[in-house]
């Protein structure tokens, strides 16, 4: 079962509960790449924090820290990852709440902690990151040695190295022949070596564009315990200057006092006296202040509405600009909060006019600004550029926020290029903390365009300068994926993803960091460790999770989760979910991607049916997504020259010719490069795997004249490839030249130095051939010594195919056959082991009665009368043995009842 393992180095917040616990608290785990503690208590008991070089357990249950205690001090200190545990009583000061102080060896060791609800248990891993960055600059150092030695070595054999871009994976080729290319010859010789981790493209592949960052405004006032009255106070009046004065004045104290019911009467009065238009924007504003200080905090908007409509009248009516401007920047920030950027866009234009004719040139800045911002949220771009090109914005607005909106609005009229030249224009004058709308859009500006170097370095500029933002999760993840695409050291990569996963508190960046984490320390390392298998976990979420990942995230899971499996070799599993991922509905390039991953679990798939000769199953396999998945990818000379086997095998050989003529057609175009998951076993292309295909099918008919012509063409083409001799064994064999069989068959094997032959099936033959041959040349000696090298050395060829079985039975046959004609003292006690051990490999052999006399004769003269007559009676019985063999047995049988007799 994988293993759950999750990295936060931020502080855990925990809801503290009383619980159960159990009996034993805590077990102890050392391992060789970490130490790992089980706390057997419930998720909200306790919280586990790290900080500094020391790791606290915390918990407001005074009854699970004291049992805590009992079992982690007694503890024994692992050197390696902690020097001692104590236990910390309330301080008063600093720490109000009792902890056990996990007191570690260095600050490198880091804290690995999560919890399994299945057990009711935490799991805390601590961990030793130096060790993990040294060992991996120590390969790197080796890497880069061995590279050096390898083109050293190249260029002694006249090799030489392609000329390009800088890259971690070379690829020596050998300089092409003028007269005659490798190509058209058919051998193809590339020196490979294998890095430790694939390239970028085996991993998590799949890059989308961030969002813009839109541009933001400092709130005018928090509406939900400010009213209007905070920009245009309600002051007192001249009272002494008569009656009506001294009326407000009454009308401004019942406010201010909330004696809202009196107030409105008094206002009631006041314009029953006066008239209903005298002071009316003055007392309509005590009473639109009034009704908003009502509502504050309740959830019946209606009040808040009406006043708000009152607000919007009094502005329209009144000539005092202090009093409109208040109301105007209210109202502003009222339908901003809202999200309705329409109403809030008119009243920006509004108070923007209002301040420009009144020369107020701080509230036309404001007003300037707030028109930007709500255009931006209305994606008004052109209008936006519009404003900004205006000579009085560019007067009122800082140089740096009148930037950022630029360069926001190329951006998502998606002109990459004029961001990258306005922010050059301005770059030398940028103070810091440099506009973070600037700052982010001009970096993942250039990431798209692919320059990661300057991409790294502006969105470091933004973490460092505004680590508070939201959008800094997403710079992290941008730093980590540059380093990851300029091919940069692998431990630092994996740590700039776990900074990423640990430091956001947006779960989507979190979630790709981590799919992004899997898909380079799980898919694309080529050696993977029990723990790289346990980092899978990553990608596991819960159903609330689920609904949060969009549609980017869901198809980078699909492709990380797919070729985990294809990493695995799980290919029946890898398949299964291939085909309930819904391909047809994504975009042309991320569908090629699924189909060309699905090429290759279907040559997985073929393959291994192939290496257990299961011709049947592997045409089934390619007959039935051949279209949907092989097709769709350039050519494939190995899966497409087992497959010609394969119909060959079985005897269908229109099959065959069908398949031979589509791969005619296919040889012409080029091979396939990428992906490749499993390295073909195939060192023939072109004319000469057809030739090959040719020679194979008239050895399979036994036309061997035209097996010969088709072995001197495949020759010719395939100078000095060894394979040309097994083949002149084969059909020297089968013609019964049995002096010739062997010369070219020790030809082939002491000359193979690689691997020229896979299938199972022309590896049984190699062997019959030549041991049969050496058995009827008489060649006694040198066959007993061969035949047992070849039963002790086919396992790699897998001996549980069915041919393999049949040719191994057949040598061992054999062999005990020539043990048996020996006829002395010492024969038959190797004899009796001999054939016991046959029974035991080979239960249902056709050789079953012979061995069975022969075990029989061996007991005997091994003075085991007993059990050898036991078995000759056996013998007799057994239906299924030849008459023959029963007639042998019989006569033995008599001989020893003689014998009996004379004694």
């Amino acid at each position: 079962m994988i293993k759950r393992v999750f990295k936060f180095l931020t502080l855990l917040v925990a809801v503290f509960a009383a619980g159960e616990v159990f009996a034993e608290l805590v077990k102890q785990n050392v391992t060789k790449t970490h130490l790992r503690w089980n706390l057997f208590v419930q998720r909200d008991m306790v919280v586990i924090e790290k900080r500094g070089s020391s790791v606290f357990i915390k918990s407001l249950n005074t009854d699970v820290l004291n049992n805590l205690k009992k079992e982690l001090l007694p503890l024994r200190a692992v050197k390696k990852y902690f020097k001692s545990i104590v236990y910390n009583e309330p301080s008063g000061k600093n720490n109000n709440i009792e902890s056990i102080e996990i007191k570690l060896s260095s600050p490198d060791v880091e804290l690995f902690n999560f919890y399994r609800d299945r057990e009711k248990k935490y799991v805390v891993d601590f961990w030793r990151d130096a060790d993990s960055i040294n060992a991996a600059n120590a390969a790197v150092q080796k890497k880069i040695s061995d590279l050096e030695k390898t083109k050293k070595a190249a260029q002694e054999s006249d090799v030489v190295a392609p000329v390009g871009k800088k890259s971690n994976k070379i690829t020596f080729t050998k300089k092409p022949n003028k007269k005659r290319s490798i190509r058209k010859q058919g051998l193809r010789k590339v020196k490979k070596k294998l890095l430790p981790y694939r390239d970028f493209r085996y991993g998590a592949a799949f890059i989308w564009d961030y969002e813009a960052l839109k541009p933001t405004m400092k709130p005018y006032l928090n509406i939900d315990r400010k009213t209007p009255e905070y920009f245009y106070p309600i002051k007192n009046r001249e009272f002494d200057k008569g009656e009506q004065e001294a009326h407000l004045q009454l009308n401004v104290n019942l406010y201010r006092k909330k004696k809202w019911g009196l107030m409105y009467k008094s206002i009631k009065l006041f314009h029953e006296k006066y008239g209903e238009d005298t002071s009316v924007n003055f007392n309509e504003y005590l009473k639109a202040n009034a009704i908003l200080r009502t509502n504050f905090g309740k959830d019946n908007m209606q009040p808040v509405k009406m006043a708000v409509s009152m607000f919007s009248n009094i502005a329209a009516r009144t000539k005092n600009y202090d009093m409109k401007k208040g109301i105007y920047k209210y109202l502003l920030q009222y339908y901003m909060d809202a999200k309705d950027n329409i109403n809030s866009l008119e009243f920006s234009k509004k108070l923007y006019v209002e301040s420009k004719q009144n020369f107020d040139y701080e509230e036309s800045n404001k007003a300037a600004e707030a028109i930007l911002y709500n255009l931006t949220h209305l994606n008004q771009i052109e209008k936006i550029r519009e404003i900004l090109k205006e000579k009085t914005i560019k007067k009122l607005l800082p140089a740096q926020t009148m930037v950022g909106y630029k360069v926001y609005a190329l951006f998502k009229l998606g002109q990459i290029e004029e961001v990258l030249k306005e922010y050059n224009k301005v770059k030398s004058g940028l103070t810091k903390p440099v506009n973070p709308v600037l700052l982010f859009n001009v970096a993942e500006s250039y990431f798209r365009e692919a320059n990661y170097p300057v991409a790294v370095k502006l969105f470091d500029n933004f973490v460092s300068q505004h680590s508070y933002h939201p959008k800094s999760a997403q710079a992290r993840m941008r730093i980590a994926l540059s380093y990851d695409l300029l091919g940069r050291n692998e431990a630092k990569v994996l740590q700039l993803y776990k900074n990423a996963i640990d430091r956001s508190q947006d779960f989507k960046t979190s979630y790709e960091a981590r799919l992004r984490y899997v898909g380079l320390n799980s898919i694309r390392k080529r050696k993977l460790t029990e723990l790289d298998l346990e980092k899978r976990i990553f990608l596991e979420i819960d159903d609330k999770e689920k609904k949060m990942i969009d549609k980017n995230l869901k198809k980078l899971l699909w492709l990380v989760r797919l070729r985990s499996f294809v990493v695995d070799k799980n290919y029946t599993k890898a398949l299964s979910y291939l085909n309930a991922i819904p391909v047809t509905s994504l975009k042309p390039s991320e569908k090629r991607v699924f189909e060309a991953d699905g090429a290759e679990i279907i040559y997985g798939l073929i393959d291994n049916y192939f290496k257990k000769s299961d011709y049947s199953n592997l045409v089934r396999i390619w007959e039935i997504y051949k279209d949907r998945y092989v097709d769709k990818v350039a050519a494939d000379a190995y899966l497409n020259f087992i497959v010609a086997k394969s119909y060959m095998k079985m005897g269908l050989y229109e099959a065959f010719d069908s398949h031979y003529i589509s791969y005619k057609k296919l040889s012409r175009t080029p091979a396939k490069t990428f992906p490749i998951w499993y390295e073909r076993d195939i060192k023939v292309w072109g004319l000469a795997l057809l030739k090959e295909m040719e020679l194979i099918k008239n050895i399979n008919l036994k036309n061997w004249s035209l097996a010969k012509k088709n072995l001197k063409q495949f020759s010719s083409l395939m100078k000095g490839y060894n394979k040309t001799n097994y083949y002149k064994g084969i059909i020297a064999f089968y013609q019964k030249d049995y002096k010739a069989a062997p010369v070219h068959i020790e030809t082939f094997l002491t000359r193979e130095k690689g691997k020229s032959i896979f299938d199972p099936y022309e590896v049984a033959e190699m062997m019959r051939a030549y041991t049969d041959s050496l058995y009827q040349t008489g060649e006694i000696e040198k066959f007993k010594k061969v035949s047992e090298a070849v039963l002790n050395d086919t396992e790699y060829y897998n001996p549980k195919n069915r041919y393999m079985f049949e040719i191994r039975e057949r040598i061992a046959y054999l062999n005990i056959e020539l043990l048996a004609g020996q006829k002395s003292k010492e024969s038959f006690i190797i004899l009796e082991g001999r054939i016991k051990r046959f029974f035991k490999e080979f239960e249902k052999s056709t050789y079953k009665g012979r061995l069975s006399y022969l075990l029989a004769v061996s007991l005997l003269k091994n003075e085991k009368i007993d059990e050898g007559k036991e078995i000759l009676t056996k013998i007799v019985d057994d239906k299924s043995i030849s008459d023959y063999v029963k007639e042998m047995a019989k006569s033995e049988l008599s001989l020893l009842k003689i014998k009996e007799r004379t004694l």
